[in-house]
């Protein structure tokens, strides 16, 4: 099928403050390097922030990007917290207007406002990917500082005014045209796949640092996640304090990611548990997926997700999951995976106790697991995405020479 000359803009630089190693950060790349294999034609301007927590020339995927993707930086004046705010509202849109762009795309609605906003006006129409409303839905107890509550909400109402919105899911749509964001023909659904690592490889030896090494020299159980309210961390303590209590078990809990739940919780639910539970954060993607290959069940009972990568993850390493029965999580993993209500944390034990017991259990998740994650792609989410590119830019020509949209 040929493809629509455009002429794209995508602004990188939220990975400039914190998100390159986190969800945002794995978006970013798949997304970019499956456009890169489907369309060698249009002119990509990927925006990144001229900061220095975006050493942009040591992220290789940016680097292997095909020709027809260049860099251009955004000047970030020495402001201090307000020069993300200068660089997006002001240096941005200047820069998207000389450069010609069909279209825009803002890969994140952020809450700091000391990170990188959408633009409050553009001169080209603007498509921004909301991976989910989990801000809004908590309120205080998401954003706890007034001022992130109310950039926030700036930067929603700024999402509103696109041409087009796009969400990892249907349930994070739902929640999209729920709130009055945008009716239903201006949001369009991507889903998100695992990002590209393979199948369990045990034959292979992998270099890894002493204290992975040392986490993973006993059986353990993983959860991926922060302290977040939205993640329920604490479910997954509480799970593990309870299985402790048999004498018979014997693994280890591993939470991956920053932010964990303090060690008082830990300690106060049962104290044979607190020594087996071991916090690792800022990993390389490669000792991310040994982790999931390892690890005999993956336990995800989040209250809110956008879409729920990890357990699509998991499932592509060979990982049974144990996982939230919200419509989102059910969505994304079907009848692939155990879903247990997520304030039911003896639902969430219980669980894991029947994939440790019934090894037919454990192997038919792990075998219906992988298979789910195969019916998602970058590629189709690639495709999607390049699509609502060319119907934005489209329809904006159509009205800007006073023509009938459709």
């Amino acid at each position: 099928m040929a493809l629509t000359p455009l002429h794209v803009g995508i602004d990188l630089s939220p990975l400039a403050f914190g998100n390159l190693m986190r969800g945002i950060g794995i978006y970013a790349e798949n997304l970019l390097t499956a456009l890169g294999e489907i369309d060698r034609s249009t002119p990509y301007v990927l925006f990144v922030a001229n900061s220095s927590p975006f050493p942009s020339q040591s992220i290789t995927w940016l680097e292997e990007l095909p020709p027809n993707f260049r860099q251009v930086m955004i000047p970030m004046p020495p402001l201090g917290r307000a020069a993300a705010l200068i660089s997006h509202q002001v240096t941005l849109p200047a820069q998207v207007a000389r450069l010609g762009l069909d279209v825009l795309h803002c890969i994140d609605t952020p809450s700091n406002p000391s990170h990188a906003g959408i633009p409050l006006w553009q001169s080209v129409p603007l498509v921004v990917t909301i991976h989910d409303m989990i801000p809004l839905i908590l309120g205080k107890q998401g954003l706890l500082r007034w001022r992130h509550r109310l950039f926030y909400r700036l930067m929603l109402w700024a999402s509103s005014r696109a041409a087009h919105l796009i969400a990892d899911s249907h349930d994070t749509a739902r929640q999209i045209v729920g709130h009055n964001l945008a009716p239903q023909a201006r949001v369009t659904v991507a889903p998100l796949a695992a990002p590209r690592f393979t199948a369990p490889k045990r034959d292979k030896p992998c270099q890894r640092s002493t204290a992975l090494a040392d986490s993973m020299a006993w059986p353990f159980i993983l959860h991926v996640g922060t302290a977040d309210p939205s993640k329920n961390q604490q479910a997954v303590l509480k799970a593990f304090a309870w299985l402790c209590k048999d004498p018979g078990f014997q693994h280890r809990l591993i939470l991956l990611g920053s932010h964990h739940c303090s060690d008082d919780i830990a300690t106060s639910l049962e104290p044979r548990a607190a020594g087996r539970i071991m916090r690792l954060s800022n990993l390389p993607r490669a000792d991310v997926r040994d982790l999931y290959q390892a690890c005999t069940a993956f336990l995800f009972p989040s209250y809110y997700e956008g879409f729920g990568l990890p357990v699509l993850e998991a499932m592509s390493c060979g990982c049974p999951v144990v996982a939230s029965s919200i419509p989102v999580i059910a969505e994304v993993a079907g009848d692939a995976a155990l879903l247990v209500a997520p304030d039911d944390w003896e639902g969430l034990a219980g669980a894991v106790r029947n994939l440790l017991q019934d090894r037919a259990l454990h192997d038919r998740y792990v075998e219906a697991g992988f298979r789910r994650a195969q019916q998602f792609s970058w590629s189709q989410t690639a495709q999607i995405t390049r699509e609502v590119y060319e119907r934005t830019a489209f329809y904006s020509k159509r009205s800007r020479h006073g023509m009938q949209t459709v």
